[in-house]
């Protein structure tokens, strides 16, 4: 009786747990994780070298955006005739090619280059030329006067305000840059005298 009934429970325990197939041991197994795609093999890409360009100075526009306009290059500066101050008096006219900066008589019109006049009627005194000419300008200098333009100025004394810069032609051909220092005037504000600081330069 004891052998039977051993045997039953053997039976049993074979038909509790079944065969074991490959299937419920790679079910028990865990899933293998997917490999990474390779990255794509072959040589470096080779680095792009831009090459430097020049740099480029910038141009000024010139009027209405057309092309940019062009100061003309500075001349070299010729050789001084003669340099100074000096006051030139109603009635009176300076020679300005003269090493000795002379002034004499107006009335001598073969004589000086820039002149005060004297009042006459109704017309008061003016800074002008007399053999020589004037112009207005930015500046006394050479390159200034070299190229200066509007000959044939008449200045009054409101015109000659300390630090006013003109340009002149005297009669032997020769430039001249002027900075006016101060002028004086009578009671009905007529012109009397003129203070000028001047350079002329030689024509060759």
């Amino acid at each position: 009786m004891a052998l039977v009934l051993l045997l039953v429970t053997a039976l049993a325990i074979v038909i509790f747990k079944g065969p074991r197939t490959s299937a419920g041991k790679n079910a028990a197994s865990p899933t293998a994780s997917a490999s990474p795609s390779p990255s794509p093999s072959g040589p470096p890409l080779a680095s792009l070298n831009t090459p430097e360009l020049p740099s480029i100075a910038p141009t000024q526009a010139g009027p209405s955006g057309g092309p940019a306009v062009v100061p003309p290059a500075p001349v070299g500066e010729p050789s001084v005739v003669v340099s100074g101050q000096i006051t030139i008096p109603a009635g009176m006219s300076l020679h300005a090619d003269s090493k000795y900066k002379t002034v004499g008589d107006a009335g001598l019109g073969d004589f000086g280059d820039f002149m005060v006049t004297n009042d006459f009627e109704d017309q008061p005194g003016v800074f002008t030329g007399a053999q020589g000419d004037l112009a207005p300008s930015k500046s006394a200098s050479w390159n200034e006067c070299r190229q200066a333009k509007g000959f044939g100025a008449v200045l009054t004394a409101a015109d000659l305000k300390p630090g006013t810069t003109l340009c002149g032609i005297t009669h032997e051909g020769h430039v001249v840059g002027i900075t006016v220092l101060g002028a004086k005037a009578d009671s009905r504000r007529h012109l009397t005298s003129v203070s000028i600081r001047y350079t002329t330069w030689s024509s060759e």
